[in-house]
């Protein structure tokens, strides 16, 4: 549960998205294959495979890994934001409200550029 005080100012914030070349190339691979096998086996009619699944398993397979599984890499992000009360952080969309630590922050202690970017 996120709670605001008048001295909840944020002093830091950031955001982090899930866009490395390794992991964009692992999702379109599985996304790639999940879409060949449903073209092939029922768009084309022809058994993917030696011993095929289903149609519907297909189907089930391209929606969940074709579909869903990239658009939740595209969307999927890391925010970050440090008050002076308390540390907030929530990946998006596992978690749609703030995790939070509650302890005073103390900006002496924080690197220089965390207090240059608030």
């Amino acid at each position: 549960m996120t709670r605001y005080s008048p001295g909840d100012a944020v002093v830091y914030a950031e955001e982090q998205r899930f866009r490395q070349i390794w992991i964009l190339m692992l999702v379109g691979f599985i996304a790639i294959l999940a879409w060949y096998s449903f073209l092939l086996q029922i768009v084309i009619g022809e058994p993917f495979g030696t011993n095929p699944a289903p149609d519907i398993l297909v189907l089930i397979l391209l929606v969940i890994f074709g579909i869903i599984f990239p658009v939740w890499f595209l969307v999927m992000r890391l925010e970050v934001q440090v008050t002076r009360t308390d540390l907030r952080f929530r990946l998006f969309p596992l978690h749609l409200q703030w995790r939070e630590f509650h302890k005073k922050v103390d900006l002496l202690r924080l690197p220089e550029w965390c207090v240059e970017n608030g």
